[in-house]
């Protein structure tokens, strides 16, 4: 990856732990409540789960996140996965409002490169949000091991 490539929009973190969350408990993280892998319903009627749900209960609001693990191809790539996962799951913000009684859902898509790279797009949005960037290795991690998981299983399960 030379200076100028498309490449400048990543940033490398070494992995240096993984928040664990086997049984889908909330989490609170800088004053949002958190949920991983919430079921729910589309306007379509079809189901689906998200990875993240995080809001702030003081203001009503909060955040669909969805990190997706795939080969870096482009500097647009990010913004594209997080255009994807918009039309993905906005067909679902109706359903996460009423469940946890909020009044506003914003999707966000984060690209995670295969090997582990965070975006540039990615530090922008945790900032945003008021989260520390010191957790994007965390973040990274996790959905390249939940990639893993879901690989192992379509490989070997029967």
């Amino acid at each position: 990856m030379s200076p100028g490539s498309s490449t400048d929009s990543y940033l490398a973190f070494p992995h240096t732990g993984l928040r664990e969350n086997p049984e889908r408990k909330p989490q609170r993280d800088a004053d949002y409540n958190t949920f991983e892998e919430v079921h729910g319903l589309s306007v379509t009627g079809s189901t689906r789960r998200i990875d993240i749900i995080a809001f702030k209960g003081s203001t009503r609001s909060g955040y669909i996140i969805d990190p997706t693990v795939r080969f870096e191809t482009k500097e647009e790539q990010p913004a594209e996965v997080d255009k994807e996962k918009k039309n993905v799951y906005n067909r679902t913000i109706q359903y996460y409002l009423q469940k946890y009684e909020l009044e506003e859902l914003e999707v966000i898509g984060l690209l995670v490169g295969a090997r582990g790279i965070a975006t540039l797009f990615m530090k922008d949005v945790f900032k945003r949000l008021g989260m520390p960037t010191s957790v994007i290795p965390i973040v990274t991690l996790a959905a390249l091991k939940g990639s893993i998981a879901l690989l192992n299983h379509h490989l070997y399960s029967k």
